[in-house]
């Protein structure tokens, strides 16, 4: 996976160039939620993709093979490309969008590392022990990748940093839970080993999408434990100006959703055509669409607007 060290011109085509694989990459991979920036301006659009390519990109390591050597190997070749860009010099033009949206917005650098380092852990190891580990490797990849959206969508409160990070990691929880069997079917079990052993989760069983006892219970297990973090990180939306607030809110919805589906019949994860319906996408989107979005316990009140009304 060697790396073009073919310098690049900084310059407007760079950029646009840089913008147009960003937004070919996030549409492959989140289509089905990118109606919840629909109310961005064009440019926003633009600097999220920036941020969501740089995840895409790091999804895309979890399914390398961990052959000796390789992990590190990769890791150094991106670090160091990241690394020259923020010095001023690009060898791609995805990194070159990358690199404008983190110095126009001064996102803290570690949160890009940070998304990198999640993703070379798993391909060190491949496996979790423990939900700990779990929510470190979630807490890298979501949660970093949330907190350098933030002021991208322009924040209004200060301290935005926890809450976004818990958002991104109950997210990121929940799309593993719910994907579970694809990825186990890819050779991939996010699960924590000591949680498939404590509700005897077969993983061959999973895998050929067969009946399994204590299923039901292991799913509403993680659900619960889903929701805390999603409590936790909740009142993120209240930091961030209307069109920010209504993206998260929205992007909130249909993870929550996922979330209620889950908890309601813990066999949907067996579905092959995921845990959410046709009519659940359409709802979604068309509650944004119509600026109905919310409506979840997960979102708190706010003080300010409480005490307006």
């Amino acid at each position: 996976m060697a790396l073009s060290r073919t310098p690049i011109q900084l310059d407007n085509e760079s950029l646009e160039k840089g913008f147009s694989s960003a937004r070919s990459a996030v549409r492959s991979l989140f289509k089905d939620s990118l109606f919840v920036t629909g109310n961005l301006p064009n440019d926003k659009r633009n600097e999220l993709d920036a941020v969501g390519s740089h995840l895409v990109r790091c999804l895309d390591m979890l399914d390398l093979e961990s052959m000796e050597g390789l992990s590190l190997d990769v890791w150094h070749e991106i670090r160091d490309e990241l690394s020259d860009a923020f010095h001023g010099n690009f060898y791609s033009n995805d990194v070159v969008a990358l690199e404008h949206v983190v110095t126009k917005y001064n996102i803290p650098k570690q949160f890009i590392f940070d998304m990198v380092n999640g993703a070379d852990f798993w391909i060190r190891f491949r496996e979790f022990k423990t939900y700990d580990e779990l929510k470190t490797f979630t807490s890298n990849l979501g949660g970093s990748a949330m907190a350098c959206a933030v002021p991208i969508l322009e924040t209004v409160e200060p301290d935005y940093e926890i809450p976004a990070l818990k958002c991104g990691q109950a997210i990121m929880m929940t799309h593993l839970l719910a994907n579970c069997v694809e990825d186990i079917k890819a050779n991939k079990n996010f699960l924590p080993l000591e949680d498939l052993e404590k509700f005897d989760i077969e993983i061959h069983r999973l895998k050929m999408r067969q009946e399994i006892p204590k299923l039901k219970n292991f799913v509403r297990y993680y659900c619960s434990r889903i929701e805390k973090l999603f409590y936790e990180g909740g009142s993120l939306v209240h930091h961030l100006d209307y069109d920010g607030k209504r993206t998260v809110t929205s992007l909130l919805s249909v993870y929550w959703r996922m979330i209620t589906n889950m908890r309601h019949d813990p066999d949907c994860i067996l579905n092959p055509e995921g845990v959410l319906s046709k009519r659940d996408k359409l709802s979604l989107k068309s509650r944004h669409l119509l600026g109905m979005e919310g409506g979840i316990p997960i979102v708190p009140e706010s003080d300010k607007h409480a005490a307006a009304h």
